[in-house]
C-alpha cells in the first residue's frame, strides 16, 4: 500500500522483462439492501447477498476510499436506520477486490 487509502503500488514484468511500478486507486464498493425504494441517487444492482439474504431493494455506492474514511458516520448511521435490511462489503479489505 501507499501512504494515500485507497491507492495501491504494484509491481509488473513488462513483456521485455523489465519490473515497473504503477499506482492503482480502488474504488470502495458497498451494496445496501433497503427494505423500502430510495430515491438517494444510489444505482440499483442485482446481486446475489451472502447467507442467503433477501434483496429487496439493492444499491450500489462506489467512492473512493478518502471519501469512504470521511463519510464513515454517514454509512454507519445507515445502517441503524429501520429501513436497511442491512450494508454489504463495508468491511471488505481493497487489496481482497484487486484480487477477485
Amino acid at each position: 500500500e501507499t501512504g494515500r487509502p485507497g491507492h495501491l503500488k504494484l509491481w509488473l514484468i513488462t513483456s521485455e522483462g523489465d519490473m515497473t511500478s504503477t499506482i492503482l486507486e480502488v474504488p470502495r464498493r458497498i451494496y445496501i439492501n433497503s427494505y423500502k425504494e430510495n430515491n438517494d441517487g444510489l444505482r440499483k444492482v442485482k446481486f446475489h447477498l451472502p447467507r442467503s439474504h433477501t434483496p429487496h431493494f439493492l444499491y450500489e455506492s462506489e467512492h473512493s476510499e478518502e471519501d469512504f474514511i470521511a463519510h464513515k458516520r454517514t454509512t454507519n448511521l445507515r445502517k441503524a436506520e429501520p429501513t436497511t435490511e442491512g450494508v454489504y462489503e463495508s468491511n471488505l479489505p481493497l487489496t481482497f477486490r484487486v484480487v477477485m
